[in-house]
């Protein structure tokens, strides 16, 4: 579970470039106390949140911050 909210975190934001499968897609980013509070009560939601980012991430839509 703690991996789950630290890479939550770590997703970061980069400019898309114009026609690709990136655009209107942003990472999902939040403090730390909201990460803390949707791992407290509702992990499936912080599970799909980790997912979206390390999807974009994965596609080359943003980068993890470091």
């Amino acid at each position: 579970m703690v991996m789950i909210c630290a890479s939550v975190l770590v997703a970061g934001c980069q400019t898309t470039m114009n026609g690709s499968a990136c655009d209107g897609w942003e990472p999902i980013r939040m403090r730390a106390s909201t990460v803390d509070e949707i791992a407290r009560n509702d992990l499936t939601a912080a599970a799909s949140i980790l997912a979206h980012n390390e999807h974009g991430e994965q596609l080359g839509c943003w980068k993890a911050r470091p």
